[in-house]
């Protein structure tokens, strides 16, 4: 969480309201260079709800992303630094994550602002081991998360090269190659190639096997798409869930 002031209240409401026991989960939240006072509301949450969870703690992240105006953040120039910058901070606090007796690491960002009650159940009932419902920013809406695919064709090698930028693909929005979820509503499970990180649930055992978020493009990809590959290649395979929804800030 990086200058998520705004949104922090109502997202840590969310995490109150799961319905699952608050003595078995651990938060920890990666806060750093921010300006809006996310440092502080942070303290007055962690003061105010310590009790209620196992744990609730914050680390300072040192390997922060550029700082990039929130309008512009997808422009291609950008991706490289900003999301090999978000690998380095996920990567920092799995660590933390990782020194506590972890089952499942739930990855859920701080302007994520709506999640079903039993979210938990519903990702962990699956049987696998790296699970994404659909993000939104409105009920029945359009996928927020982009980054969350299945891989439906394969370009030929003058257009695959065409969407390569500063070293990584970038193909645009609705490239035809690829499947978001709120394509696959008529599915209720389906396995994806690649994933976001919006909500985004592992199963621990993945992680401590080395499965993290690589720094560094792994198949000319970086952060939650890159981890979403480099899983599958490794016969770990993604699941999304297209009519799960959760939601996030507009």
């Amino acid at each position: 969480v990086r200058n998520g002031a705004a949104t922090l209240g109502q997202n840590f409401e969310q995490i109150l309201n799961l319905d699952y026991p608050k003595n078995r989960l651990h938060l920890i939240y990666g806060e750093g260079d921010s300006s809006d006072g996310t440092s502080e509301a942070l303290a007055r949450l962690i003061d105010k709800h310590g009790a209620t969870f196992a744990g609730i703690s914050s680390i300072t992240t040192q390997r922060n992303s550029p700082h990039v105006e929130h309008h512009i953040r997808w422009k291609r120039e950008y991706q490289r630094r900003r999301r090999l910058g978000l690998s380095a901070v996920r990567n920092d606090i799995l660590r933390e994550a990782l020194k506590l007796r972890t089952e499942w690491v739930l990855w859920l960002d701080a302007d994520v602002i709506g999640l079903p009650r039993d979210l938990l159940q519903t990702l962990m009932s699956t049987g696998y081991k790296i699970v994404t419902p659909n993000c939104v920013t409105t009920p029945g809406g359009a996928s927020y998360d982009l980054n969350a695919y299945l891989n439906v064709a394969e370009p030929d090698a003058v257009e695959y090269h065409r969407h390569l930028h500063d070293g990584i693909h970038q193909p645009p929005a609705n490239y035809w190659v690829r499947r978001h979820l709120d394509d696959l509503r008529y599915l209720d499970r389906v396995h994806l190639n690649a994933v976001g990180g919006t909500v985004l649930l592992v199963h621990a055992s993945v992680h401590r096997a080395g499965v993290i978020f690589p720094e560094r493009p792994y198949r000319d990809l970086v952060e939650t798409e890159a981890f979403g590959h480099l899983a599958h290649d490794l016969g770990i395979t993604p699941l999304g869930l297209p009519r799960v929804e959760v939601i996030h800030a507009s």
